[in-house]
């Protein structure tokens, strides 16, 4: 073969180096040194091959690393991980409303009797949420408070991303990296201990345990009692609930509460008042309904 067309066959591969920018080797000095002229057959041959091999990952190495997602790309992926799950299946997301196209996915994956775990935080679920995830026998519900990062994952793949598991968050925009368990082996299994830490530090829930809420006792230990029907705020979230100085929290967040049950946890609101204000389990009410009360 005429070396002109080895000539020509490094050009092009030149071209790819400096156009391109992913091709590494530069075969500029052979040409420049006139070295090319005194390699035989058998190493141009060696050379070739060795290129081919290096041509080959510059196009086919996309799917050997990690590979950025955009919001239709992301949700795609994540029906993807829930489908083919095998046996484990694990969604962190700080909120979750199951959105309808998705749920028949997971309610596959339970079927199939993969274990599956969901973390949430920030606020506790909407009870029609927790009566759609009772249907899943082999769903472990966890709770983490400040919990921010959304990752979802099976034994293959992993998606870390923007995206919550929220059935509106599909229409925002939102953006993700995928990574494969074979050919990411490093971020994969550091990115997966990392979640199986947050798991462990989360708190067990039960999805059939609906809040529903219950009559609490009117009984104020102070000096004017107020009248049987007389409202309180809960001191955590200021919603409107029976006025008991000894239960000043809501259902919802009294549920949070007692998982910890520190009586001197910094709430936001009094609980006679409803005003913003320091208060905690232990003095619910703020200065000024507290000297009202005992006058």
């Amino acid at each position: 073969m005429p070396l002109s067309f080895w000539r020509f066959i490094f050009s092009i591969y030149i071209y790819y180096n400096q156009n391109k920018g992913n091709y590494n080797l530069d075969f500029t000095f052979l040409i420049e040194t006139k070295a090319l002229s005194k390699i035989n057959k058998r190493s141009i041959y060696s050379i070739m091959i060795m290129e081919y091999y290096s041509f080959s990952l510059c196009f086919y190495g996309d799917d050997k690393m990690a590979k950025f997602l955009t919001t239709r790309q992301t949700t795609s992926e994540l029906e993807g991980i829930i489908i083919n799950a095998r046996n484990e299946l694990v969604l962190i997301s700080p909120y979750i409303k199951i959105a309808d196209n998705l749920f028949p996915s997971l309610q596959q994956a339970d079927r199939k009797n993969v274990s599956i775990t969901i973390v949430y935080g920030k606020q506790e679920l909407d009870n029609n949420v927790r009566k759609q995830l009772s249907q899943l026998e082999h769903l472990t519900l966890r709770f983490l408070e400040k919990l921010h990062a959304k990752c979802y994952y099976n034994e293959t793949k992993m998606i870390i991303s923007s995206l919550n598991l929220y059935d509106f968050s599909e229409n925002n925009f939102e953006m993700g990296i995928l990574l494969r368990a074979g050919d990411d082996d490093e971020a994969y299994a550091n990115a997966k201990e990392h979640a199986e830490s947050l798991i462990h530090t989360s708190l067990d829930r039960k999805a059939e345990n609906i809040f529903v809420r219950e009559p609490a006792r009117v009984y104020v230990p102070v000096t004017k009692l107020p009248e049987p029907s007389a409202s309180g705020f809960c001191i955590r979230g200021g919603e409107i609930i029976p006025l008991d100085t000894t239960h000043p929290l809501c259902l919802k967040h009294y549920n949070v509460w007692k998982e910890h049950s520190d009586p001197d946890y910094k709430e936001k609101y009094c609980h006679i008042c409803g005003q913003q204000h320091k208060t905690s389990f232990s003095k619910p009410l703020c200065l000024s309904c507290f000297k009202k009360s005992v006058s």
